[in-house]
């Protein structure tokens, strides 16, 4: 199966294919990016300057730094799978009403919702479904953490392409008025990442844990609208977050055979 790696938004036919500055593990790499689509510089130098390898590191930096800019250059064609409304123009009656539906979480969250959506900003099988608030033991966490890094990888790639086609402004950029109550952004809007990664790893999970279907579901939903309450996203870009969640899961079991391949695991 294809592999997207976030960053460069280009497709990699395994690791064999990837040029030997580039070849660092996925924790490494992870601290290239930001959180769900684009290289991020800052992350970039700090990782650069510290540690050993300053050589190898200056190379990688420098490769990522071009290869970036040459992938945003030509946005890639949305996959065909990937069916949804789109982001609402600007100024439209939907829009409007996403600016209204987030002033008023914003007036009516609390401290306890801002710090449980706070431990959701890093997107790892233990902050989504771990504990406290999801339904895995440490133990589960431990024993499918492999997995669901691999899942990440072949979701993201979808998801940062799909963003890219609407360019969507975060709300709090739109509205100076809406202050978020989490970590900022730098990617684009619509529709959310975290939502979709959620509804796709509760897909996944439930695949492992039948008979939990029902608690994973709400916890996904929960992520989701977490981000919403932070103040990060609009309600449409959940919505058709989760959408795209559904939609990249089942192209890849259809394509890929991810059920084998979660059940195999």
């Amino acid at each position: 199966m294809h592999v997207f790696y976030p960053c460069s938004l280009f497709q990699w036919n395994g690791m064999s294919t990837i040029p030997a500055c580039f070849a660092y593990p996925v924790s490494r790499k992870e601290a290239l990016c930001s959180n769900s689509d684009n290289f991020s510089p800052k992350a970039g130098v700090r990782w650069l300057v510290s540690g050993e390898n300053m050589i190898q590191k200056f190379t990688t930096f420098l490769f990522l730094s071009l290869f970036t800019t040459s992938a945003y250059a030509q946005i890639q064609p949305l996959p065909d799978f990937v069916q949804l409304p789109g982001a609402p123009a600007t100024g439209s009656a939907e829009d409007q009403s996403d600016y209204a539906q987030n002033l008023s979480l914003q007036n009516s969250r609390t401290p306890d919702d801002c710090a449980r959506a706070a431990t959701e900003v890093k997107i790892t099988l233990a902050s989504f479904f771990g504990s406290p608030f999801g339904p895995l033991s440490d133990q589960e966490v431990s024993r499918y953490n492999q997995l669901f890094e691999s899942l990440y990888l072949e979701a993201n790639g979808y998801i940062s392409i799909t963003k890219q086609q609407w360019q969507r402004p975060r709300p709090y950029i739109a509205h100076p008025d809406l202050k978020p109550c989490i970590k900022l952004e730098s990617s684009f809007s619509y529709p959310s990442g975290h939502s979709a990664l959620a509804e796709f790893y509760a897909r996944a999970l439930i695949v492992l844990f039948p008979d939990r279907a029902d608690v994973l579901k709400a916890r996904a939903k929960q992520i989701a609208l977490d981000r919403n309450i932070g103040g990060v996203h609009y309600p449409s870009d959940i919505r058709d977050g989760n959408l795209l969640g559904d939609q990249i899961f089942d192209h890849e079991d259809q394509t890929g055979d991810l059920t084998r391949k979660i059940l195999s695991f």
